[in-house]
């Protein structure tokens, strides 16, 4: 006697069946979901840096990295603080300070403008590539982005920030991904406010015991640190245990400690604090951005007064400032002239 087999068992022992071979394909990477394989371009977003001046946290770092992205894809990056992004493509460093205009002065190099490429545009890695630095405005108005069209690895810089280094690899088209558009924005997020943190670990580090008077300081010199750094990028630019008090004739050594930042100590006097940057206008083209030498050459010797102007000049670690206070006594308060929310004092007794 024949069996009679319901009409609906072959639909469900084909359905079966394919759901087998669909996972047996899976299980050897022979088969990509549609999603995972191709799917239309996207735009990925890179946070430049991260600056927190009530806390003094500085952070040199992109936010995420790496990152893979696949080709056709855009990178987008919003800048948090004055950095660059700089593809070198094997070619040397952009300068970001060159000799001139005049004799003994410096200016802006092409390192903090832009090169190549302009934002918005199509790459392949084949050429230099810079977004330059945000010169005018606050930093989070200033963006750069670029397609990229072409597989392989992706080195880029902050040419003002030695160290500051990010890294893009770019798949084709078909390739999975190991996270989507907005788990690598909440990553990069999650790393740049762990590094924030770190820099206030590094200021209380550096306020501690274990760190000894300069030995180019006479006994008894009262020191202050010009910035710390996190050996991961995070910088707190402020001067630890800035606000000091020494008798008259004592002696203050100032001693630079974070290799990514240029710093001063300029005593003022009441005075206006010194652009950093001077716009001299050409007869053609654009202003030339002179470094304002207030700012860059030590000035008023190592002796404060009380008056006038004592500047150390640009200095980065490993600096050292040391200064002697014949001033009556009194608080006089000092800055950073590169970081002007930077602020100290020294109280004379």
């Amino acid at each position: 006697m024949a069996l009679a087999i319901p009409r609906t068992v072959p639909r469900l022992v084909a359905l079966v069946t394919a759901a087998l071979l669909i996972a047996a394909l899976v299980a050897v990477g022979a088969w990509r979901s549609p999603a995972l394989a191709q799917s239309a371009a996207q735009t990925w977003e890179i946070q430049v840096g991260l600056t927190n001046q009530q806390t003094g946290a500085e952070v040199h770092a992109f936010g995420p990295n790496p990152i893979t992205i696949r080709v056709g894809d855009t990178v987008s990056w919003k800048f948090a603080s004055f950095h660059t992004v700089t593809f070198n493509a094997f070619k040397p460093d952009l300068p970001v300070f060159v000799p001139g205009p005049g004799p003994g002065e410096f200016m802006a190099g092409a390192g903090v403008f832009p090169a190549g490429p302009a934002s918005g545009s199509s790459y392949d890695g084949s050429v230099q590539a810079s977004s330059g630095a945000p010169l005018q405005g606050p930093p989070d108005q200033f963006g750069y982005s670029l397609k990229f069209t072409k597989a392989g690895m992706f080195g880029y810089v902050c040419t003002i920030h030695p160290g500051m280094r990010g890294e893009i690899q770019v798949v084709d088209a078909t390739s999975a991904l190991p996270e989507t558009v907005a788990a690598s924005k909440a990553r990069g997020q999650a790393t740049l406010a762990a590094l924030a943190g770190k820099a206030s670990t590094a200021k209380t580090h550096a306020a501690g015991p274990e760190h000894l008077r300069p030995a180019a300081a006479n006994a008894g010199t009262t020191t202050v640190f010009v910035g710390v750094a996190d050996p991961y990028g995070a910088s707190f630019l402020g001067f630890v245990n800035g606000d000091v008090t020494v008798p008259r004739g004592g002696e203050v050594a100032w001693v630079w400690a974070d290799p990514f930042e240029i710093h001063t100590v300029t005593f003022l006097s009441g005075a206006q604090p010194p652009a950093f940057i001077i716009p001299r206008p050409q007869p053609a083209g654009p202003p030339v951005l002179v470094i304002n030498p207030d700012v860059l050459m030590p000035s008023g010797g190592s002796t404060y007064t009380g008056q006038g102007v004592m500047n150390s000049g640009i200095l980065e670690a490993p600096g050292l400032f040391v200064a002697r206070f014949d001033a009556p006594a009194g608080k006089y308060e000092y800055i950073c002239a590169t970081h002007q929310f930077m602020k100290g004092s020294v109280t004379v007794t």
